[in-house]
């Protein structure tokens, strides 16, 4: 099986997006009553609001495929490192062994896929929360500082066989939250064209309109706003590391930004910023496993766009 990055398309059905997580303004006002009602006792599960989906990081299917492939593996291995090893001794033993290899081999991706299958991503009016075998950690919007929602299109032989999701939330740090991760993967062996998950579209989609807005509140407010290694966005400009100095380049004098394949692998993506009228990208950076990725994107777009005109090429 392999993997090819693939991006959902925008839907305006009702969701996520039509129940939105309120805005960093609106939460960070609540934030002392929301402290006030914790103190009284009031749980996390009850602050996220009312559930709106959930997705487990595995199948009941899968772990019955998984052992049913791996089982026979182990005992043709069993006997076959049996045979090797002793001289061939009597089928008795050589059964014995197949069988303890075929169960410690089951054993092991039995509880493998018991645990990502009691892996629980949910989704809720205010936040997202992550259980396992059954101990639940929320976290709310308005404690996410940054994500990352990576899609990979699943390939067997060729054939569009599903979707693998890389998920990932980090809390600002003086919030004492852990952060959460999520992978799992879709299995779908009766399409013929690529089918995306529409829920976790619009929790991505809206994930990153929230970050975008409070990145352009910072910014407006006169601060410095991080966003992927190596570049920071400031009021007059955009910067970045040239020789271990940090060099600032005014929004206008920026031509354009484009994602492209990276030189190291097509599973990776290069964000290239072109300067002037060079043929050449003044800057090259990763940028498909960087948190808040496109938020970035989407206001440097934007900074671009109302900082003077553009440069003659």
């Amino acid at each position: 099986m392999s993997d090819k990055r693939c991006e959902p398309e925008n839907n305006d059905e009702e969701g996520v997006a039509s129940q939105r997580p309120p805005t960093q303004g609106e939460d960070r006002s609540k934030k002392d009553s929301h402290d006030d009602q914790d103190e009284l006792g009031r749980s996390g599960s009850q602050r996220l609001g009312k559930m709106l989906f959930e997705r487990r990081g595995a199948s009941m299917t899968s772990v019955i495929v998984a052992c049913a492939l791996v089982g026979p593996l182990g005992l043709l291995l069993a006997v076959a490192s049996v045979s090797t090893l002793f001289g061939g001794p009597s089928l008795v033993w050589q059964a014995i062994a197949g069988l303890v290899a075929m169960a410690a081999l089951c054993g092991g991706v039995v509880y493998y896929y018991l645990y990502v299958f009691n892996v629980i991503f949910r989704v809720y009016e205010h936040g997202v929360s992550k259980e396992v075998w059954g101990t639940s950690i929320p976290l709310l919007y308005d404690e996410i500082e940054s994500v990352l929602f990576i899609y990979l299109c699943q390939y067997t032989n060729g054939a569009y066989s599903g979707n693998g999701y890389v998920i990932h939330f980090y809390p600002f740090a003086d919030r004492n939250k852990s952060s959460l991760h999520f992978e799992f993967s879709e299995m779908v062996f009766t399409a013929r064209e690529v089918q995306f998950d529409k829920n976790l579209a619009k929790l991505r989609d809206e994930c990153h309109r929230l970050i975008h807005l409070r990145m352009q509140q910072q910014i407006h407010a006169g601060d410095p706003v991080h966003w992927m290694k190596g570049l920071r966005f400031l009021p007059e400009g955009l910067e970045h590391q040239r020789d271990n100095r940090p060099v600032v380049i005014p929004y206008f004098d920026i031509r354009t930004a484009e994602i492209a394949p990276s030189r190291w692998g097509l599973r990776l993506q290069e964000l290239n910023i072109f300067v002037g009228s060079e043929k050449k990208p003044l800057i090259t950076a990763e940028f498909l496993r960087q948190p808040n990725n496109v938020p970035g994107l989407m206001l440097l777009n934007q900074l671009m766009s109302q900082d003077g005109p553009r440069p003659s090429v």
